[in-house]
């Protein structure tokens, strides 16, 4: 039960701080939002999946979004995304480094065919989004089933669904919520409950308010999710309870005492106005206490009170404000909080239309569907959009007409620590009036989470621990040799030996032998070298190079949020049986599929080795930056070569003497230039490089050497082989790994038909029939139309569209058709 609003008690270590490092309170409070708002602002992210229930060995396709915490418009901090697959036992199982350019990006999880059935998290974050709890990641829930199970359902699934009975057997849970945070005697306030039991989640149940004399106040029925309301005047010396009847039995509940004196907080929405009004029963009255509304950082309004009445009623027009969360907070004459308030900011101009037009809504199998998608505010102007389409059949998706969407995460549950369960149910039809009143009763039931005054203005000094990633980075620390515990400055070098990326980069370590690459933008995962040396980096003396190069690990994930591990895992009573029809109406598709099809005759397809040879010199010329080589020596098609090293391989070519420890070319007596990837090595950097992980090696010398700078004594280069690379058996002072880019997401694949391809196609058993992670709406390109077929899984099919505008406002809109 909350008696007192929970960071009161710090806030008394904090008088002292504001007033002797400001005279000014109110003024401490409008810089530091200022700031926050400005300069500290925080990121989120929001996912879209192609659908919310899947199958073993079926591919989780999504689309992230990255956002300002409090404009909503495009984050200018990170542009690196981390997006991760947990299972129930919180391991992360899948994870994807993505880079984000625009508000957007996309990736995929493939699931492993013997994947265990359950329910599984997909999770978002930054690495500068750290720096607060992981309460404010976002998270996902997601079912993945095995088709081939003949079990009817499945029983990880059922063993945590529970039947309405199991909730009925506890004495429920009355939660009572003072409007403001505290009851004051002679002050009238209204008084939110939650009645926190899942039966009674949608069944009105009667509260009765009585004194400790059984003189009846007032009673109410509870509304949906257990809410309800009610008013009461405390009066001193007396005590106030609920009760409620259920089964027949009677549950009494007492109301928190009232405050002797104190301030009281009552907030009213009508039309486009929020009416304030703030009381006090102090001596002083309102005298110096400070009110101050904002959203999501952002000053909405804030006044001193310099005069001792009683009461102070405030008027704020919200035709010009943002949708989403306001924060309302009254602070006594000691900069103590003493009366706060949630309230959810609705504006009618902020609506935007995003309108879905198919042309068919009733459809064959393996028939083609356009739509005609645009975006426009009221008075029909089109707005400059960014968005995600995902078209699934209707059994895969959240059967919640009420779940999760951008809107309701960005706007809603992003700011709230306490998650809202079917926050998607407010997001609906905006002129139902019970949404609007039972999401102001959501307000009055839940703190503000985002920060909290104690955290933004006492710590508003302490240092982010988490950076913000703009691209990869490549840190380590360098140790002497002989000394390894012992770190030492040095000069670096970093190479990548990649034609995706090429270059090489200098850096000098600091005192701590520290050093930092980056940031870097590449994909996948390239060659990568790095060397050291303690006076200069083109120095080779075993002297100088008696360094050891050490790496800094991986990052690990994050830990849990709280609200992932405090959140029931809860199975919709129907969720198996649904799923359990749609994977027999696959099992019937593809049966009938076969028991058509004809077995084809036996085709015997003789290769051509000529064919391979013109492939494989295609291959090496295309990789070679420079044709015509002196001589080229292919190893990868001589297996006699295989047990060589490239020290052997290089004597194999004419004219190169190698004495022990001199390596030349005979007659010139000057060594040759050795590059390994198109990067310069030196002899022993690769002297004992195996054959089987070198592809082939091309030597230049005289005219055909004339085109590499320093070719006097010749030119070999060195290709490896792509597939096999391997730590290289080097000298100190260099080392050779792989660096891992960024995930590059595959495509999704939607087939087009014929006619004939209808007949002739094997069984199509997509429960997606599309997926596209980037659309826009442009100035250019008011409309976008987008078409794809369907497949032989009949049903009812739903399209949604998730996306934002370029003024930060979030977009979502679905549509249905049939597939018969």
């Amino acid at each position: 039960m909350k008696k007192r609003l929970t960071f009161c008690s710090l806030f008394l270590i904090f008088s002292s701080f504001a007033v002797l490092k400001y005279n000014d309170f109110s003024t401490l409070i409008t810089k530091t939002l200022q700031d926050y708002s400005t300069n500290k602002w925080p990121e989120k992210v929001y996912i879209q999946t192609d659908k919310s229930n899947y199958f073993t060995a079926d591919t989780i396709w999504f689309s992230a979004y990255l956002v300002n915490g409090i404009t909503h418009l495009k984050s200018t901090k990170s542009k690196v995304l981390y997006a991760e697959l947990i299972n129930d036992t919180d391991s992360v199982i899948k994870k994807r480094q993505l880079y984000i350019n625009t508000i957007s990006t996309h990736g995929d999880f493939s699931i492993d065919k013997n994947l265990q059935e359950g329910k599984y998290r997909l999770r978002a974050y930054t690495n500068y989004m750290q720096n607060e709890s992981p309460d404010f990641f976002f998270e996902k829930q997601i079912s993945i089933w095995n088709k081939d199970n003949d079990k009817g359902s499945p029983n990880t699934l059922d063993q945590i669904t529970k039947s309405k009975e199991d909730f009925t057997l506890n004495k429920p849970i009355l939660n009572f919520y003072p409007e403001g945070g505290d009851l004051v005697e002679n002050i009238t306030s209204k008084i939110a409950v939650k009645l926190k039991n899942e039966a009674y989640k949608t069944t009105p149940i009667t509260v009765k308010i009585e004194d400790h004399m059984g003189t009846l106040i007032t009673e109410f029925k509870t509304l949906n999710y257990g809410l309800g309301l009610f008013y009461l005047k405390p009066l001193p010396y007396k005590t106030y309870y609920a009760s409620i009847e259920l089964n027949g039995k009677l549950y009494k509940y007492q109301i928190p005492k009232a405050l002797p004196i104190g301030y009281g907080l009552g907030v009213n929405q009508k039309d486009n106005q929020l009416l304030v009004n703030i009381e006090s029963t102090e001596p002083q009255g309102l005298k110096n206490a400070y009110l101050i509304i904002h959203q999501r950082g952002d000053i909405l309004y804030s006044k001193l009170e310099t005069t001792n009445k009683k009461a102070h009623l405030i008027n704020l027009s919200t035709q010009n404000l943002r949708d989403g969360v306001a924060h309302i907070t009254v602070f006594n004459s000691d900069a103590n909080p003493v009366a706060e308030r949630l309230v959810y900011i609705q504006n009618p101009k902020n609506d935007i239309l995003l309108n879905i037009e198919a042309d068919k809504t009733s459809l064959l199998k393996k028939e083609k569907i356009t739509l005609k998608l645009n975006i426009e505010n009221d008075d029909g102007y089109s707005i400059p959009s960014t968005f995600s389409v995902s078209v699934k059949h209707l059994n895969t998706a959240d059967k919640n007409d009420y779940s999760e969407t951008i809107k309701s995460w960005l706007l809603l549950n992003s700011d709230l620590k306490g998650e809202i369960l079917d926050a998607g149910y407010f997001f609906g039809n905006k002129t139902d009036s019970k949404k609007s009143y039972l999401l102001d009763l959501t307000m009055m039931t839940h703190g503000w989470r985002r920060f909290t005054w104690q955290n933004l203005l006492y710590d508003q000094n302490t240092t982010n621990s988490f950076t913000v990633e703009k691209g990869i980075s490549i840190s380590g620390t360098t140790n002497l040799l002989k000394a390894t515990d012992k770190t030492t400055a040095s000069f670096t070098s970093l190479t990548f030996l990649s034609d995706q990326l090429s270059g090489s980069y200098t850096q000098r370590t600091n005192g701590s032998g520290k050093f930092n690459y980056g940031p870097f933008i590449f994909y996948d995962s390239i060659p990568t070298l790095i060397q050291a040396r303690l006076t200069n980096i083109n120095e080779n003396s075993d002297n100088d190079r008696a360094i050891k190069i050490l790496l800094d690990s991986v990052k690990m994930s994050p830990k849990l949020s709280k609200r992932a591990n405090t959140t029931t895992i809860k199975v919709e009573t129907n969720e198996a049986a649904t799923i359990s029809k749609i994977t027999k109406y696959i099992s019937d598709v593809k049966y009938q599929y076969n028991s058509n099809s004809q077995k084809l005759e036996e085709v015997l397809i003789i290769g051509n080795k000529n064919i391979e040879k013109e492939e494989r010199q295609k291959e090496m010329i295309e990789r070679s930056k420079f044709d015509d080589p002196s001589y080229r020596l292919d190893i990868e098609t001589d297996e006699t070569l295989s047990k060589q090293t490239a020290l052997n391989l290089l004597t194999r070519f004419p004219g190169v003497v190698f004495t022990g420890k001199n390596f030349f070319i005979r007659g010139v007596n000057v060594r040759p230039r050795i590059l390994l990837d198109d990067v310069d090595v030196e002899l022993e950097d690769i002297a004992r490089l195996p054959a089987t992980q070198i592809s082939f090696v091309d030597y230049y010398r005289g005219t055909n050497a004339a085109i590499f700078s320093n070719s006097a004594g010749g030119v070999f280069t060195i290709y490896t082989r792509r597939e096999k690379r391997r730590s290289i058996d080097r000298k100190p002072g260099i080392i050779n790994f792989n660096t891992k880019g960024f995930y590059t997401a595959k495509e999704f694949y939607s087939p087009k038909y014929t006619s004939e391809a209808k007949r002739t196609e094997k069984a199509d058993i997509r429960t997606t029939l599309y997926w596209n992670p980037k659309v826009e709406i442009t100035k250019q390109y008011k409309t976008q139309n987008l078409s794809f077929f369907t497949s032989d899984i009949k049903g009812d099919y739903i399209i949604e569209i998730e996306g934002m505008t370029i003024t930060g406002i979030p977009l979502y809109n679905s549509v249905r058709f049939t597939v018969e």
